[in-house]
């Protein structure tokens, strides 16, 4: 278990507001490079779910880490790109009761995908085709479903309202490559908040979603080369 999969987990399970506390510390991925693309939530009983790639054999997995200290792992896609050093730079997990929701890019299908997790059953669909790209992240609020993630060099967004169709649109194409690792968030009135990172010019990009559309910024920031992993 590397360094950075424990201060995630470290770091939700102090600042997770409303859920019941574990053991700060938990091994819950033991072998190098099964912790690729590392998201997180927990739930309201403290359990811990995580949804990450395997490098070598291009996974993509869910585990459960119970109260416990128990986990365990699920299949949820195989072959997600061609060469065994490739990276699954980012996934996205949303829970919504006994529901789990994931976000992910195909590498190898050139495809971005969405998976839902009910009564122990996983079911996979495609958001959209002919797309490539690093990172998605997810959001849901009653019925709506909202996909943020790159494609082909733009930042998208797809939503989808309960067994509708999804709908996408681009949010940010200004560059030859925005939208990299999004990370999604509501306002406090419910208004949508995404930041990502501009690898054009190597820094951190917000979008915030109101009455009259799309407003994007990018926030002054005194250090070279910002962006990375944004969270928001």
């Amino acid at each position: 278990m590397n360094a950075r999969i424990l201060f995630w987990i470290l770091f939700f399970s102090i600042f997770a507001p409303g859920v019941y506390g574990q053991d700060l510390v938990r091994d819950c991925i033991d072998v190098n490079d099964q912790g690729e693309g590392l998201s997180l939530a927990i739930d309201g009983l403290g359990k811990m779910h995580l949804s990450h790639g395997t490098r070598v054999q291009g996974n993509l997995r869910y585990t459960v880490v119970d109260v416990d200290g128990s986990v365990v792992h699920q299949s949820v896609a195989n072959r997600l790109h061609r060469f065994p050093t490739s990276e699954t730079l980012g996934t996205g997990i949303v829970l919504d009761g006994d529901t789990v929701f994931l976000c992910f890019h195909n590498q190898l299908a050139q495809t971005m995908n969405f998976a839902a997790r009910s009564n122990g059953v996983w079911q996979t669909s495609i958001i959209e085709s002919n797309v490539t790209g690093d990172g998605c992240a997810i959001s849901m609020l009653a019925d709506q479903v909202d996909v943020f993630y790159e494609a082909n060099g733009n930042l998208r967004w797809a939503k989808k309202i309960g067994d509708a169709q999804w709908t996408r649109q681009t949010v940010d194409g200004s560059r030859e490559r925005v939208g990299v690792l999004p990370s999604v968030a509501r306002s406090q009135n419910g208004n949508l908040v995404v930041a990502y990172r501009d690898m054009e010019n190597l820094s951190l990009k917000v979008a915030l979603l109101s009455a009259d559309g799309w407003q994007i910024e990018r926030p002054v920031n005194p250090f070279p080369n910002g962006g990375h992993n944004a969270r928001v």
